[in-house]
């Protein structure tokens, strides 16, 4: 269940409203002037958005009780009527620190159940004990794990134990009050103990970053570009929780968010009504644990993983120049944070590839690996599709609700292969309300086509233009692949649109992956094989710049569709090797040079996936050094070995079919296949292929990267391009000559 702050009473509102010179600013939230001016509104948007540690609805049977005995408290004959006395005081040290904790024994407002007014000087009650314990554990174990010391004014860090109002804590980075954390005091056991360490590990932020704006004030600015900080402060201090060792599965409560039907907006927190914060705050903690995961160091325990990343990114979000002061409403842009930080973070941590970028080589697809792309197809299958540890979260299993099987995709974006038009028709996705953007800066939308019928999938005759809801009955349409033709495109903005195409096969395992980028490729128009497949997922998904788009779904005439892997993918896949199983290589096992330099050739093998004989194929193989001494050479194309021939590559119905009538079944009739398996499913159909030679002059392979070039008559997709290492040898770093 998340948590979310109760509902503001208009007396408690008057109260913090009367509070406001004291209280303004101690959690950095929506509004962009606050703790600058005292308004009631600010307090409003302060006190009353999700932006705060807020206390659980249900926190059961003991919260109820203290609650109950604190109102006694007020209520009985003699209570004093003011809200404020002379507090108490406890302190201890950790690591040089000095930890002070204040609280009201005498004040019914903020006094907690336990608290005698009549105990001696240096004698207090056992919360007061807990609470400065859970901060020096935490202070202990944030300093030993290699992050900064959290700020703190000249008291050290001072911790106040209020009556709060829906919610569980706050921590204030601003000069006035720096070091000074409030937290509810009736909290007790674990919830103590997180909430103090999640309001001390904003300190360590503000060590890094003490930006105090954490959501644009309005929509129309958070329509145009990320707003990073809500997401790093909310998601990485449950992800503090994590660290100290004590109810870090809190962040758990928040998966939900993401496998609903509309996941929020990861970078675009904004203000909405009554100040509520809306886009991916605390849920952005699966985030940062998926990073961590992915990114962290090899094999180390989780807690070591988790304290990696995020010192890498506050150090790369660190602003710590110190800037003039910007009036009320204002942006202190000095101290935003950009997704151009986060790429930076992401390139000192572990594992291939970037945070939501392509490399590319003279315009041709080098390495597809982001980690926002590979977080969206982790939510599309949760680790339901295979074991790849790119597409899975580690703690899984423990989710609950939503978060328990596959992202839910509702019905509208739900389609069967066999109920797909023939006629090409783009048609706007438009969900949100007018005026809205339907993506927002890193938001995803996911469309699901069933393929086979063991889908059971319902559908309407085909007789055009009946109402769904007319209540004509239903039918199941038997489909067993056959080709799908996607299109999509940006309608309003949306200019760096990332599209990826999931391909599942019979078992409900993944098969293939196929990735668009936008800001280089424009539009995608891309036919692929459904052959085998059982389902196929496209994701839609924004990144820097939100948008709509207009998406089409189609059934293309027959046609030949050559396939083959580049860089590093499996065999006739776009679908790359996992990391964690097996090292880049950066090789391709479509086109592989045999030998070593003098009387070495390149193979290349091609796959034909369509529906149709692929005739009159042609191939053309270049090779460009990209090692050794000197500048890196130009593309020089490299010889035809033997005979010189037009390929022909069967389609895949026609190599089925040999297969089929073959005895033994792998020596089929038709000399042009080669019957293979599909992945691991043997049900899965055939590939086939055709082979052609190139002659190598001379040279060390691992010295050059390779570049086939192959087209078929026919083919949707024109040309296909195909990149390899001579060897494996791993590319120089990304650059002006890797990046198109």
């Amino acid at each position: 269940m998340r948590h979310r702050p109760a509902p503001m009473s208009q007396p408690a509102l008057s109260r913090r409203t009367a509070l406001a010179g004291a209280i303004a600013g101690w959690c950095a939230t929506c509004c962009a002037g606050f703790g600058r001016t005292a308004r009631a509104a600010s307090v409003r948007a302060e006190w009353g958005n999700g932006g705060c540690e807020a206390i659980p609805e249900a926190m059961g049977a003991e919260h109820r009780r203290l609650t109950s005995l604190l109102a006694a408290k007020a209520a009985a004959p003699g209570a004093p009527t003011q809200d404020w006395d002379t507090p108490r005081s406890a302190h201890i040290f950790a690591e040089g620190l000095r930890i002070e904790v204040l609280y009201f024994p005498a004040a019914p407002r903020n006094a907690s159940p336990g608290d005698d007014p009549s105990l001696p000087a240096g004698t207090h009650p056992p919360h007061v004990h807990a609470t400065l314990a859970a901060a020096r554990h935490a202070v202990t174990t944030f300093r030993k794990l290699g992050l900064a010391a959290p700020v703190a004014g000249k008291d050290g860090l001072v911790i106040h134990l209020w009556k709060l109002d829906g919610f569980r804590g706050q921590a204030y980075p601003g000069p006035s009050d720096r070091g000074r954390i409030v937290i509810e005091r009736s909290l007790r056991g674990r919830a103590l103990r997180t909430t103090v360490a999640h309001e001390i590990f904003h300190c360590v932020q503000y060590a890094y970053n003490n930006i105090e704006v954490k959501a644009d004030q309005d929509w129309a600015r958070s329509d145009h570009r990320p707003s990073i900080a809500a997401a790093l402060r909310e998601g990485g201090a449950r992800m503090a929780e994590f660290l100290a060792g004590d109810g870090g599965e809190r962040y758990e409560d928040e998966v939900d968010t993401w496998f609903g039907e509309t996941p929020p907006p990861l970078f675009s927190a904004a203000c909405g009504p009554a100040g509520r914060m809306t886009g991916a705050s605390y849920a952005a903690s699966l985030f940062w644990k998926y990073i961590a995961e992915q990114h962290g160091p090899a094999d180390a325990d989780p807690t070591l993983q988790v304290a990696r990343t995020q010192r890498i990114l506050l150090e790369a979000t660190s602003k710590a120049a110190k800037l003039p002061d910007f009036p009320p409403g204002s942006d202190n842009f000095g101290l935003r944070m950009f997704v151009a930080d986060l790429r930076r973070a992401r390139a000192r941590m572990n594992g291939p590839g970037h945070f939501d970028r392509f490399w590319y080589m003279d315009d041709a697809l080098v390495c597809g690996e982001t980690t926002w792309g590979n977080f969206l197809v982790a939510l599309v299958l949760n680790g339901k599709a295979g074991a790849d540890s790119r597409f899975r979260f580690v703690d899984a299993l423990r989710f609950s609700g939503p978060g328990e099987g596959r992202q839910a995709v509702p019905v509208g974006r739900t389609h069967h292969l066999g109920e797909l038009p023939r006629r090409d028709v783009l048609l706007p996705q438009r969900e949100a309300a007018d005026g809205e953007p339907m993506l927002r800066p890193y938001a995803m939308r996911t469309h699901r086509i069933l393929v086979s019928a063991t889908q059971a999938a319902l559908v309407r005759p085909d007789k055009g233009g009946e109402d769904p809801e007319s209540g004509r009955p239903l039918r199941l349409v038997p489909t067993d692949g056959g080709l799908l033709r996607v299109r999509c495109r940006p309608v309003r903005r949306l200019g760096d649109m990332l599209v990826q195409v999931v391909f599942l096969d019979r078992a409900g395992r993944l098969a293939d992956l196929y990735r668009h980028d936008g800001a280089t490729m424009g539009g995608l128009d891309r036919t692929f094989s459904c052959h085998g497949m059982s389902e196929v997922a496209v994701i839609v998904a924004s990144r820097e710049e939100g948008g709509d788009y207009a998406l089409s779904l189609t059934q293309p005439d027959p046609a030949p569709l050559l396939y083959g892997g580049s860089m590093n993918a499996l065999a006739g896949r776009h679908l790359t090797v996992d990391p964690a199983v097996r090292r880049f290589d950066w090789l391709s096992p479509n086109l592989r040079v045999l030998g070593s330099q003098a009387g070495a050739f390149v193979v290349a093998a091609l796959l034909n996936r369509g529906t149709k004989v692929a005739e009159g194929v042609t191939m053309q193989c270049h090779r460009r050094r990209v090692h050794g001494g000197g500048a890196p050479g130009v593309w020089e194309a490299l010889a035809v070995a033997g005979t010189k021939t037009t390929p022909v590559i069967s389609a895949l119905a026609e190599c089925a079919d040999a297969a089929r009538q073959a005895v033994p079944p792998k020596k089929p009739a038709l000399a042009t296949c080669n019957i293979q398996p599909f992945g691991d499913d043997q049900s899965a159909g055939f590939n086939q292929n055709k082979s052609a030679q190139f002659r190598w002059p001379d040279g060390e392979p691992r010295d050059y990267v390779l570049r086939l070039t192959a087209e078929a008559p026919g083919d949707p997709n024109g040309k296909l391009v195909l990149l390899s290492m001579g060897g494996p040898r791993p590319p120089p770093p990304p650059s002006s000559e890797w990046v198109g």
